[in-house]
Protein backbone atom coordinates (compact mmCIF):
# COMPACT_ATOMS: atom_id res chain seq x y z
CA UNK A 1 0.00 0.00 0.00
CA UNK A 2 1.26 3.53 -1.01
CA UNK A 3 1.15 6.09 1.83
CA UNK A 4 1.41 9.94 0.48
CA UNK A 5 3.40 12.07 1.93
CA UNK A 6 3.28 15.85 2.46
CA UNK A 7 6.37 17.76 2.17
CA UNK A 8 7.72 20.65 3.98
CA UNK A 9 6.91 22.74 1.24
CA UNK A 10 3.34 21.49 0.08
CA UNK A 11 3.02 22.69 3.67
CA UNK A 12 4.85 25.64 3.90
CA UNK A 13 2.71 27.03 0.44
CA UNK A 14 -0.55 26.16 1.78
CA UNK A 15 -2.68 29.03 1.01
CA UNK A 16 -6.31 29.60 3.06
CA UNK A 17 -9.01 29.10 0.40
CA UNK A 18 -12.64 30.27 1.04
CA UNK A 19 -13.92 27.39 2.65
CA UNK A 20 -11.67 24.86 5.20
CA UNK A 21 -9.57 22.48 2.90
CA UNK A 22 -7.83 19.21 3.82
CA UNK A 23 -4.12 17.99 2.36
CA UNK A 24 -3.84 13.83 3.27
CA UNK A 25 -0.72 12.73 4.31
CA UNK A 26 -1.71 9.44 4.41
CA UNK A 27 -3.33 6.70 6.61
CA UNK A 28 -5.47 8.72 7.96
CA UNK A 29 -3.23 11.97 8.94
CA UNK A 30 -3.77 15.48 7.63
CA UNK A 31 -3.68 18.85 7.58
CA UNK A 32 -6.58 20.53 7.63
CA UNK A 33 -6.37 24.51 6.19
CA UNK A 34 -8.43 27.08 7.43
CA UNK A 35 -9.81 30.45 5.63
CA UNK A 36 -8.24 32.48 8.36
CA UNK A 37 -4.66 30.99 7.20
CA UNK A 38 -5.13 28.32 10.28
CA UNK A 39 -3.04 25.10 9.89
CA UNK A 40 -3.97 21.94 12.24
CA UNK A 41 -3.10 18.59 11.81
CA UNK A 42 -5.71 16.07 12.25
CA UNK A 43 -5.81 11.93 12.48
CA UNK A 44 -9.41 10.13 10.87
CA UNK A 45 -10.09 6.76 12.17
CA UNK A 46 -13.08 3.83 12.10
CA UNK A 47 -14.53 3.12 15.34
CA UNK A 48 -16.89 1.34 16.05
CA UNK A 49 -18.13 1.41 12.37
CA UNK A 50 -18.53 5.13 12.93
CA UNK A 51 -15.85 7.68 11.44
CA UNK A 52 -13.86 9.91 14.55
CA UNK A 53 -10.98 12.33 14.58
CA UNK A 54 -8.82 13.63 16.92
CA UNK A 55 -9.03 17.17 17.50
CA UNK A 56 -8.81 18.16 20.73
CA UNK A 57 -5.64 18.80 22.41
CA UNK A 58 -6.87 17.08 25.91
CA UNK A 59 -7.60 13.76 23.96
CA UNK A 60 -3.72 13.81 23.11
CA UNK A 61 -1.60 10.75 24.19
CA UNK A 62 0.56 12.89 26.33
CA UNK A 63 -2.45 14.52 28.00
CA UNK A 64 -3.75 11.01 28.62
CA UNK A 65 -0.40 9.57 29.64
CA UNK A 66 0.41 12.38 32.50
CA UNK A 67 -3.56 12.30 33.45
CA UNK A 68 -2.52 8.30 34.20
CA UNK A 69 1.13 8.68 35.26
CA UNK A 70 -0.41 11.38 37.77
CA UNK A 71 -3.29 9.11 39.39
CA UNK A 72 -0.48 6.17 39.57
CA UNK A 73 2.52 7.92 40.64
CA UNK A 74 1.72 8.67 44.50
CA UNK A 75 1.83 4.51 45.03
CA UNK A 76 4.88 4.38 42.83
CA UNK A 77 8.75 4.64 44.60
CA UNK A 78 9.76 7.87 43.36
CA UNK A 79 12.58 6.27 41.69
CA UNK A 80 10.12 4.24 39.60
CA UNK A 81 8.17 7.16 39.51
CA UNK A 82 10.83 9.45 37.55
CA UNK A 83 11.80 6.68 35.47
CA UNK A 84 8.40 5.86 33.90
CA UNK A 85 7.86 9.69 33.38
CA UNK A 86 11.20 10.29 31.94
CA UNK A 87 10.85 7.24 29.24
CA UNK A 88 7.68 8.78 28.25
CA UNK A 89 8.92 12.47 28.11
CA UNK A 90 12.45 11.07 26.09
CA UNK A 91 10.69 8.16 24.24
CA UNK A 92 7.41 8.26 23.86
CA UNK A 93 5.73 12.17 23.81
CA UNK A 94 7.59 13.74 21.24
CA UNK A 95 6.98 10.61 18.69
CA UNK A 96 3.32 10.26 19.19
CA UNK A 97 2.35 14.07 21.23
Amino acid sequence: MAIDKLSDSQIRNSRPREKVFRIHDGLGLYLEVTPGGHRWWRFKYTFGGKEKRVARTENTFEAVAREWFAKRAPVWKASHSSKVIRRLEIDIFPWLG
